[in-house]
């Protein structure tokens, strides 16, 4: 026989305030833990895209010493050679040249996915598919310091290699970024990025040319840009820092200025 001070069943479960009230907390809980998610998910994608600066380093370094000219942006890369179009299973497609990310490639990376920063979203194929076009995002100084079609410096030539930018985070500028003289304002809304940065002595540095476009290393990550130097090490940095304008005067600065990291001298 039941006692008389036994509960019903349903004198068990949640009332519908308490329900409300855990849903509140879950809610509450949610909203404090997704952003810090998401700022931890745009560090790892940061940290991911250092490390491929990295391996490009140390690639672009073993090559040097390999070759008697630094790597070349595209078209010849030893000697006089010229390495005509660009391989079966490309990296950047092109009918006469081949780029560097394909002459690294062949002997140095043996990777396709070194050259995306993860911070960009990837084309319709992965990267690791060979003979699709990469979406890239971290470029070479051009021509700042490399050369294109044969036309080249030895590494005896880098005055200050300390100081000396050869990889970053790279991508098309927005229009209104081409006249700012304020690099740590320019910015890039493109899902892509590109495979080379200008400097001052290129025209298209400063507003785009056809074939050419106007690609910069930009602060993609946060308040900064990876990148990778001609001395081995990675580093973030604002762009602002690299020299290309001279801030009292907001004028570009030319080969040779004290504040300039990314020429040769």
């Amino acid at each position: 026989m039941n006692s008389p001070r036994s509960k019903s069943p349903l004198n068990n479960g949640f009332t519908l305030i308490e329900l409300l009230v855990v849903i509140a907390i879950i809610a509450i809980l949610a909203g404090m833990l997704l952003p810090a998610l998401g700022k931890a998910k745009i560090q790892a994608k940061g940290t991911a895209c250092m490390s491929n600066h990295k391996q490009l380093a140390l690639a672009f370094k073993i090559y040097t010493e390999d070759q008697p000219y630094l790597l070349n942006f595209g078209g010849g890369s030893v000697g006089t050679g010229y390495l005509g179009p660009a391989p079966a299973d490309y990296i950047v497609p092109n009918p006469s040249f081949t780029y560097w990310p394909d002459i690294l490639r062949s002997n140095y990376t043996l990777s396709r996915q070194v050259h995306s920063c993860p911070a960009l979203p990837m084309t319709a194929n992965p990267p690791e598919n060979a003979g699709t076009a990469h979406n890239l995002g971290i470029g070479i100084n051009w021509p700042g310091i490399v050369g294109f079609n044969n036309a080249r410096i030895s590494e005896s030539q880098i005055i200050r290699p300390s100081d000396t930018v050869i990889f970053g985070d790279t991508g098309p500028m927005n229009p209104q970024s081409y006249a700012e003289t304020k690099p740590d304002l320019w910015t890039s809304a493109s899902t892509r990025g590109a495979h080379y940065f200008l400097t001052p002595p290129h025209a298209a540095f400063l507003a785009p040319i056809p074939g050419v476009g106007c690609n910069r290393i930009y602060n993609r990550h946060g308040n900064g840009a990876n990148t990778a130097w001609m001395d081995g090490r990675v580093e973030k940095v604002k762009v602002s820092t690299l020299g290309f304008y001279d801030p009292a005067s907001g004028v570009t600065n030319a080969i040779g200025a004290p504040t300039a990291l990314w020429d040769n001298q």
